[in-house]
């Protein structure tokens, strides 16, 4: 069966830690420059979707700030920048103690803001992709409740949080109170039709639907993700290979193999250069060409393909 990817960018939230306000000495001054340089690179090169240089350049500006004086507003955020790193490329175990030390940094200082709201969401998110629910759920009732109150009901932020919730009630067949959830979230996001929080938001009403075997109702969805996605990522994104995977799960369910086909190799092309080819996203991928092949009666295709994973 077509293994659909569920990737963790319809949940990580930027930390919005503003630079703590006294007076920097001069190494302060001089370790700030060096981090926010790296910093901006490695986020330049995440949006672009080249996680390798991203993590490379976070790692840097983390181990400066580190070395450097004490700030665990900044310090926070830098954890924070490389564990979204950790959390796109599936690599969940090195992810999480960033993200536990960044809730902890919050919840020293004792505040409940739209940092806090962040960090929790990307706990949950985490613990969502590890199938640890009850946890995830706790996690993101409560960013949702700090973020309702500091924010607003109508913030697009607590759209994420939404999303999130939405999908552990999918994966425990809470099919309406999943739905229900990312209507609200998409009345918030619809403001801007080329928001990719909004594809967000529209892939897990796809993810909904062919739980459903709603794959008419799936379809659409996913093109106007694709739209979104080439428009503001570029066509050679990991968040495009996702959907690409996504669009070509729903075929490969409607026995539409030849259409499935070319989305799946293009995702997984995507994947391999951008993500390298450990990455778990690029088994999810192979193994979806590998059943469509075993469909077709292309076995030994199929082998080879299974064997790269070997």
């Amino acid at each position: 069966m077509a293994q659909k990817l569920r990737i963790l960018h319809l949940a990580i939230l930027g930390m919005m830690i503003p630079v703590i306000a006294s007076s920097p000495t001069q190494a302060q001054k001089s370790t700030d420059e060096s981090v926010q340089g790296l910093t901006a690179q490695g986020r330049e090169a995440m949006s672009r979707g080249d996680l390798r240089a991203a993590e490379s350049l976070l790692k840097r500006a983390l181990a400066d700030l580190s070395a450097g004086p004490d700030q665990p507003g900044s310090l926070a955020q830098s954890l924070n920048n490389l564990a979204q790193v950790y959390l796109a490329q599936g690599r969940f175990a090195e992810a999480e103690p960033l993200l536990q030390q960044v809730l902890a940094i919050q919840t020293a200082a004792g505040q409940s803001n739209a940092n806090t709201v962040a960090a929790l969401n990307n706990l949950a998110a985490l613990y969502q992709a590890q199938g640890r629910f009850a946890e995830a759920e706790s996690y993101l009732k409560r960013a949702l409740s700090i973020g309702e109150q500091v924010q607003g009901p109508n913030d697009p932020r607590n759209a994420a949080t939404l999303n999130n919730l939405a999908d552990i009630y999918r994966r425990q067949g809470r099919f309406t109170e999943a739905e229900l959830l990312l209507r609200r979230a998409q009345a918030i996001q619809e403001k801007d039709p080329n928001n990719p929080d909004l594809a967000a938001t529209l892939n897990s009403f796809a993810v909904l639907y062919e739980d459903q075997g709603r794959y008419t109702e799936a379809e659409p969805l996913l093109r106007r993700v694709l739209g979104i996605q080439a428009k503001v990522f570029g066509a050679d994104h990991p968040s495009v290979a996702q959907t690409l995977n996504n669009l070509g799960a729903v075929y490969q369910q409607q026995g539409r193999y030849s259409e499935a086909e070319p989305l799946l190799i293009r995702a997984l092309a995507i994947r391999e250069k951008m993500l390298g080819p450990d990455s778990p996203y690029v088994a999810t991928t192979r193994n979806n060409l590998a059943d469509l092949y075993k469909s077709e009666g292309r076995y030994d295709e199929a082998e080879s393909l299974l064997k790269r994973m070997l």
